[in-house]
């Protein structure tokens, strides 16, 4: 059995809860792996405290990401909406050599997701990043095979949630962005995408409602498409995060990540710029 240890600003959050999920949901300990520790810098301001978090789940808790490490075999670090704090884990995590997956957003910079992966190829620890939604069922009969993209949902803040968008974005239509610019109507951010070879992509997050994801999206063969995104899409990732953690492998290059980091700087740039288009 290899264990997993989770690294998160706190521990009562919602994608940390949805890991046990997600595991049970793909079979428990038939698949192999069993979350066994955590670690969180603090507990809490309105939930489960960590170690109520861990009793609730039946693991142990670790008082610093070296002592995990020591615990586990291999490495998630969640705090999904604590971008800021994303590289400091990673750099302290990749010093001990397990795999690592790193839950959205990948890090709150390109600059920064350079600076990970560099380190992580240096000491030769597996490493990747991805959004949930990359996974989604509805998607994959169109990866990188469609010349235009909507994608529309919700959000309690443009740079946590554009990650999900951009990652639809990039599953169903791939890397080669250009250009983006920000636009701001009302409560909805949007952000105008241009590919390099002419093809143009649209996400539109609605702050403060919630919304399932969708995708208005048009395939090589001229016929358009109205998907709405339905599928266990945490489930879904988490059976590639073990494929990864068994294989050291991911189903997609880094190329991607590296892009959409780029893309969501610029998509605050144009933000901060008042609908300036910035080019990548």
């Amino acid at each position: 059995m290899k264990k997993i240890g989770l690294i998160d600003y706190y521990l009562d959050e919602y994608h940390a809860h949805e890991a046990f999920v997600s595991i049970r949901d793909l079979g428990g300990d038939k698949t192999g792996f069993s979350i066994v520790a955590a670690y969180a810098e603090r507990d809490s301001l309105s939930g489960l405290t960590s170690d109520a978090f861990c009793e609730k789940h039946g693991i142990k808790r670790a008082y610093s990401i070296a002592e995990l490490c020591d615990m586990v075999d291999c490495v998630m670090i969640l705090s999904p909406d604590d971008n800021d704090k994303k590289e400091g884990y990673a750099i302290e995590a990749i010093k001990y050599c397990k795999p690592i997956f790193m839950d959205k957003t990948f890090t709150d910079s390109y600059e920064s997701a350079v600076r990970i992966f560099d380190a992580a190829d240096k000491a030769d620890v597996p490493l990747f990043s991805s959004s949930s939604l990359r996974y989604a069922s509805e998607l994959q009969p169109y990866k990188t095979n469609s010349t235009s993209v909507l994608a529309i949902g919700s959000g309690v803040k443009l740079e946590i949630y554009a990650i999900h968008y951009m990652e639809i974005v990039c599953t169903c239509m791939g890397a080669g962005i250009e250009s983006v610019r920000h636009e701001q109507r009302g409560t909805q951010e949007w952000a105008h995408i241009k590919y390099r070879d002419g093809r143009h992509a649209t996400i539109v997050i609605s702050i403060g409602e919630h919304m399932d994801f969708q995708v208005l999206l048009a395939d090589h063969e001229g016929e358009t498409r109205n998907i709405v995104v339905q599928s266990p899409i945490f489930k879904l990732q988490m059976e590639m995060i073990l494929e990864f953690f068994k294989t050291g492998k991911t189903s997609f290059d880094r190329a991607e990540t590296l892009e959409i980091m780029r893309v969501i700087d610029a998509i605050k740039k144009s933000k901060r710029e008042n609908g300036t288009c910035v080019t990548l």
